[in-house]
């Protein structure tokens, strides 16, 4: 069995062909915990041998963790002796490590970051404060003495502004170095986060304290594998706990920046995509639209401020359709809507026919499409 995991976990692989190929292995795996043919704390020790050993190959591809993590998630959820809440916690513990780390040189980039652009501002009155006084002189052939020290002045601060610039490259540097981290280190976090995301989508977490602010830290990573394991996670946290995690999520949309909102945007389509899978029809929840409208309207939103053929872009509109598919009968009303305002809006109205594509290709649903 071990050997199965490492010809699955250690080939080249897209995260498509991941989710293919390693559904079949959870399901085994699940299937030797859940009929007691084997311990979770034995499929535990095993894989985090294999983790050790794997971590030693320079060429170690991530979705080995992907898959350890999910195993780990789908195994324990599946084991009636084990405490979802007390397996999600100890996961939890491990990302919440990793998150401390993003926090902390996310913290001094912020900082250094607004001290350069004070200086900068500084520079910039004193290099106008030299150029008046240029004309100033030229005009009235006076007032040398005082360019000269508006000058010196502006050197000044270009010094400390090349100074503040280098410490920045440091801290830059310093982040950088996180994402290069040795492969224990972000394998680790990935396996748990992975691990959590399965938890999540099988059971209400929403009792363990501090899952959801966690997970979000992992989104402003610059591993771009940890935060997309962290829109995993999130997605999956929807799927169980819609009611208590989607209004916090819409929060984080609404302030999201560019870096980050792709990713939680991901978390949507996860969302989504699993619900289709699983047989939950979100939108059919009445308690859940007024915070799936919210995610329509701020999805549009966020779309109309990206340029066209941007995949950020390209993905609000997969998620928009993949909300229509729920409730057909009224959102291809709303979205053929606003195909009519494509000379006010042609952004907007781009976003909607890509939506449409998506709502009204196969397969159309998992549920009878609610009235609206």
């Amino acid at each position: 069995p071990e050997a199965d995991v490492l010809k699955l976990a250690t080939a080249p692989t897209t995260t498509g062909a991941v989710d293919e190929c390693g559904d079949a292995i959870l399901a085994y795996y699940s299937f030797l915990v859940s009929s007691g043919a084997m311990s979770l704390d034995d499929l535990t020790a095993a894989l985090i041998g294999l983790a050790t050993t794997l971590t030693c190959l320079d060429d170690l591809p991530r979705s080995a963790f992907v898959i350890f993590g999910r195993i780990l998630g789908r195994a324990a959820s599946s084991n009636p002796d084990v405490s979802a809440t007390a397996a999600a916690t100890a996961h939890l513990a491990v990302v919440r490590q990793y998150g401390l780390c993003i926090q902390a040189a996310t913290a001094a980039k912020a900082k250094l970051a607004a001290k350069r652009a004070k200086l900068a501002a500084k520079v910039e009155a004193s290099e106008g404060a030299v150029a008046a006084e240029a004309e100033a002189s030229s005009s009235s052939r006076s007032g040398s003495g005082a360019s000269a020290s508006a000058s010196a002045n502006a050197a000044a601060h270009r010094a400390t502004l090349k100074k503040t610039e280098d410490q920045l490259a440091a801290v830059l540097a310093e982040i950088d170095a996180l994402r290069e981290a040795e492969p224990a280190d972000i394998g680790g976090a990935l396996v748990a986060t992975y691990a959590l995301g399965e938890l999540a989508a099988r059971d209400d977490l929403t009792s363990v304290e501090g899952l959801f602010d966690v997970v979000v830290v992992l989104l402003s990573s610059l591993d771009d594998q940890i935060r997309s394991a962290g829109a995993f996670a999130l997605g999956r946290a929807l799927l169980g706990a819609p009611s208590t995690f989607l209004p916090q999520v819409l929060d984080v949309l609404a302030s999201a920046n560019a870096s980050s909102l792709y990713f939680i945007v991901q978390a949507f389509d996860h969302m989504f995509t699993a619900a289709q899978a699983s047989g939950v029809a979100l939108v059919s929840m009445s308690d859940l639209q007024p915070a799936l409208e919210t995610m329509q309207t701020g999805l549009f939103a966020a779309a109309a401020e990206l340029p066209a053929g941007d995949g950020t872009r390209n993905l609000i509109a997969r998620v928009l359709g993949l909300l229509a598919r729920g409730a057909l009968d009224c959102q291809l009303g709303i979205l053929a809507g606003k195909l009519q305002h494509v000379d006010e809006a042609p952004s907007e109205a781009e976003t909607a026919l890509v939506a449409l594509r998506t709502a009204l290709a196969p397969p159309l649903g998992v549920a009878t499409a609610p009235a609206c």
